[in-house]
């Protein structure tokens, strides 16, 4: 009358593919209330809502300037965004991105460069 099912052996196998965890890609912050002078450099993402002065250098990792950060450096990394300030030259080894709110006085080193409508570079 009544079939009887079989339950799993392992707790893995309760899992289902909606509760497992998704990855997420980490990033250090440079809150709003830091500034920082002198030559930053590191081994992960990172973004910057503060200020920042010097040298920024972050090969192999991506880089965003918040809409808050203000940043007087030369810029090294991997793919580096700008929603804020920049003054200083940008060299990018896959992607240089101006957003909208971006604003960018400095020259720009990289294979592919997008300038959102609204951007500002000089």
């Amino acid at each position: 009358m009544w079939k009887k099912t079989e339950l799993p052996q392992s707790s893995s196998d309760y899992i289902s593919s909606a509760a497992a965890p998704k990855v997420v890609e980490e990033r250090a912050i440079i809150g709003v209330s830091i500034l920082l002078k002198g030559d930053l450099s590191g081994e992960e993402h990172l973004l910057i809502q503060g200020q920042v002065e010097g040298t920024v250098r972050l090969d192999g990792n991506n880089l965003t300037v918040g809409s808050q950060g203000r940043v007087k450096a030369d810029i090294h990394a991997k793919v580096i965004s700008v929603e804020g300030e920049v003054r200083g030259n940008l060299f990018g080894q896959e992607k240089i991105i101006i957003r909208k709110t971006g604003n960018v006085k400095g020259n720009l080193v990289s294979p592919r460069v997008s300038l959102e409508e609204g951007a500002t570079f000089k």
